[in-house]
């Protein structure tokens, strides 16, 4: 996708990706082509270390979200011993071990670490396993395909009384669907949520009418992804000229500079300014709870 975007003249700037392993390897790309991303969810804190001019993200870096949950964890579940599993990926490792470092620094015992293979069906042996070090809780750092596998398969293992707290890729409604009774009291660090405005309200009611399902219902960076969008075109707006022939110009190595630049964007779910590296979002963590079947926000 990314050599299909750089190749096409008409692609000036890309609101992604999602994935941080994808967005890892896009970024070449699209650093030579001179075009600049704005992602709204890949947030593997790497990514803004590596140098690159085009990278850009308005969605918090897993070093915030990570040691949040490890402190919630201890200091609100009352957690001491945390088995820590992960689906092997960039971002799901990325966290899980962010994770498990800040709760061993809080004096918490971490008494499992475990790979998980995306795409399989039953983790039955490697659960089985966890559970003969007790874990008062088990953390999980990947996505809802695998983290819903170990939910359900959770208390056929051992680890009915253990609490599983997720990240912000095991939350929405398909982890619901897909965990049914047996999600119940799961825990997940997300996005926040933005606050009720004006302009929230008149985005969800238009998501709404679109799509036929509440915002954020299927993932919490639906705000984050429109606000993405939003910003680019915004950025475009402010280099655009129109040349001599009346067509619309967008000079790129500006635009990558007004992109890296923008300062107090404020869109539907927050404001934004972005640093000297990318970063455009210094929001924590918002934690939620499955309740009666629903996520709702976490005490």
């Amino acid at each position: 996708m990314a050599n299909k975007f750089a190749s096409d003249p008409a692609v000036v700037a890309v609101a992604g990706h999602i994935y941080s392993g994808a967005t890892s390897a896009a970024m070449p790309i699209y650093a030579k082509a001179g075009i600049p991303l704005l992602s709204p969810s890949a947030s593997l804190p790497e990514l803004t270390t590596m140098g690159s001019p085009v990278f850009n993200r308005i969605v918090f870096t897993d070093a915030r979200q990570g040691p949040p949950a490890a402190e919630y964890l201890y200091n609100k579940l009352n957690v001491r011993k945390l088995a820590v599993l992960h689906d092997g990926g960039d971002y799901g490792k990325g966290l899980a071990e962010a994770v498990a470092a800040h709760f061993a620094e809080l004096g918490g015992e971490v008494v499992a670490t475990e790979a998980l293979t995306k795409g399989e069906s039953d983790y039955t042996a490697v659960l089985s396993a966890v559970a003969a070090k007790n874990p008062d809780a088990l953390y999980f750092g990947g996505y809802t395909a695998e983290g819903a596998i170990v939910v359900n398969q959770m208390k056929q293992t051992g680890l009915e009384k253990a609490i599983f707290f997720g990240d912000d890729g095991t939350y929405g409604t398909d982890f619901l669907a897909r965990t049914g009774a047996n999600g119940e009291g799961a825990f997940a660090t997300i996005s926040p949520i933005p606050p009720e405005s004006p302009e929230k309200e008149a985005f969800d009611a238009a998501y709404l009418a679109k799509f036929g399902k509440e915002a954020g219902s299927l993932s919490p960076y639906t705000w984050n992804g429109y606000d993405a969008t939003a910003a680019l075109i915004h950025a475009v707006k402010s280099v655009a000229i129109t040349g001599s022939d009346g067509n619309l110009y967008v000079p790129r190595g500006a635009l990558v500079t007004a992109v890296r630049t923008l300062t107090d964007y404020k869109g539907v779910g927050g404001t934004y300014t972005c640093d000297a590296v990318g970063e455009c979002n210094t929001l924590p963590p918002m934690f939620v709870v499955v309740k009666d079947g629903e996520w709702v926000p976490a005490p």
